[in-house]
């Protein structure tokens, strides 16, 4: 994300996740699909940082492993436009 920011010269290397999301999706330079996957997936992330993944099945992470890794491939086709 941050690389994102940099190649596109917009100001927001110092923000969170979620603050650069918004500034890419506001200059689309990420679609708003790839936002909202984006939220969802580092929500999941975030819980499991902090060992709350108790409302959660392995459904739910076999979706953010199969997601997460054609977000990922979307986002370096963008680097490398």
């Amino acid at each position: 994300m941050i690389k994102l920011v940099e190649k596109n010269s917009l100001d927001g290397q110092r923000f969170g996740l979620n603050k650069m999301t918004n500034i890419l999706s506001k200059n689309n330079i990420i679609t708003s699909g790839e936002s909202s996957l984006i939220y969802d997936i580092s929500s999941v992330l975030n819980r499991a940082v902090h060992s709350q993944l108790g409302e959660y099945n392995s459904e739910t992470f076999d979706w953010v492993f199969d997601v997460g890794l054609k977000l990922l491939d979307s986002l370096g086709k963008k680097l490398s436009d």
